[in-house]
């Protein structure tokens, strides 16, 4: 005897096929599971079991892919990827069955498939959902497991940009693209120069930074920052990913001072402290700020001490693409129309000098990253 939707309840396992797992992050705490590249096919099957001795109906088993969106300013979260396969048809079920899968990404239409990123303003995550469609007189039983997915796409070298980073650079840019960072306005100068204009997460960036100091002013502390403005919709917030000390006590000096040169005096033109905040900004993203030297009066202005003749230092460091705190993913900037909904998540390397005055001086470049290979596990420790 039947007894309707009592004794028709599916046991339901899903069992995917990986060669890594990676910690995803949520609402609710972590979990290891199954990792992909955005180019790969996810495969594996799913066991239905009904209850022993029984026959139970059902009118075909369902697997969807499902990508989504969480904002948790206002706690709210978008669908916005749907790829749908049916492994098995209308029938009855009287023992253990299992069903096998396979979703192509690279076949999938109509949607961008991004990477997983659990971020500070969103997460963006994925999940495999198994539906047994059943009769209206029960329940549709389903389940779902959790997975995630990474964009392996190795970075461009030196200067070259690819069409990846080109499509950013065409969607605006809040600091320059180059792998020059110089300031100006310190009262002697400083730049610094690495090797590449792109970056793959983990790769060593190698920095040259060339620095004149002013013999009454000397630098207190040079730092490079890795940071990230992640957006979503209209909310936006800066990140600090790592910050490293340059160690300038180790300068060699590249270029003793002329002799003969005479000392300058130095005129600077600073942002004023009252000034607003789109002017100070635009002070420190500029990417090459004015700055006068001239010989003038008294009457003219008040002057600092001369800066004699001074030699030029240089120190050489590595600086890993890693983070120290909060998320570090690929770069993203999309607007995904079908979840309603913008998403930026953009990085940017910050030089910044602090003289024994407690003055501080700094200029930004965005930098553009990706990921050479998947970030994972081998295997489920």
């Amino acid at each position: 005897m039947n007894l309707g939707w009592w004794d028709d309840i599916f046991e339901l396992e899903i069992s995917l096929d990986s060669e890594h797992f990676t910690n995803r992050g949520g609402l609710l705490g972590s979990a290891k599971c199954p990792l992909y590249d955005t180019k790969s096919t996810i495969t594996g099957k799913v066991i239905v079991t009904p209850p022993p001795n029984t026959a139970v109906w059902q009118y075909g088993v369902d697997v969807e892919l499902q990508g989504s969106v969480s904002q948790f300013t206002d706690f709210e979260t978008s669908e916005y990827l749907k790829v749908k396969t049916k492994v098995s048809d209308e029938g009855y079920i009287s023992a253990k069955t299992e069903f096998a899968f396979e979703i192509d990404l690279t076949k999938v239409k109509n949607f961008l498939i991004l990477e997983t990123y659990d971020g500070e303003l969103f997460h963006y995550s994925y999940e495999l959902i198994v539906t047994i469609v059943r009769p209206w007189y029960t329940f549709n039983v389903q389940k779902a497991a959790m997975l995630a997915i990474q964009n392996v796409h190795e970075a461009p070298r030196g200067d070259k940009l690819d069409d990846v980073a080109q499509s950013l650079i065409e969607k605006g840019s809040e600091a320059p693209i180059s792998h020059v960072i110089k300031i100006n306005d310190y009262s002697g100068t400083c730049f610094l120069t690495y090797d590449h204009l792109c970056y793959n997460i983990g790769d060593v960036l190698i920095g040259n930074l060339t620095f004149k100091e002013d013999p009454q002013i000397h630098i207190a502390e040079v730092k490079l920052v890795l940071y990230k403005i992640e957006k979503a919709d209209v909310e936006e917030s800066e990140y600090n990913v790592k910050e490293q000390i340059i160690d300038i006590s180790k300068a060699t000096v590249v270029k003793e001072p002329e002799k003969g040169e005479e000392p300058t005096e130095t005129v600077q033109e600073q942002v004023p402290n009252d000034a607003g905040e789109e002017q100070k900004a635009a002070e420190r993203v500029a990417d090459e700020p004015e700055v006068k030297t001239a010989k003038v009066s008294p009457d003219e202005v008040e002057l600092k001490p001369p800066i004699g003749p001074v030699a030029e230092k240089l120190v050489t460091f590595e600086f890993k693409m890693e983070p120290v705190s909060h998320t570090l993913g690929v770069t993203l900037h999309e607007d995904l129309k079908e979840a309603d909904v913008f998403l930026s998540v953009r990085y940017y390397l910050r030089l910044v000098i602090k003289d024994i005055q407690g003055n501080t001086y700094w200029n930004t470049n965005e930098v553009i990253l990706y990921r050479k290979a998947l970030k994972g596990t081998s295997q489920v420790v």
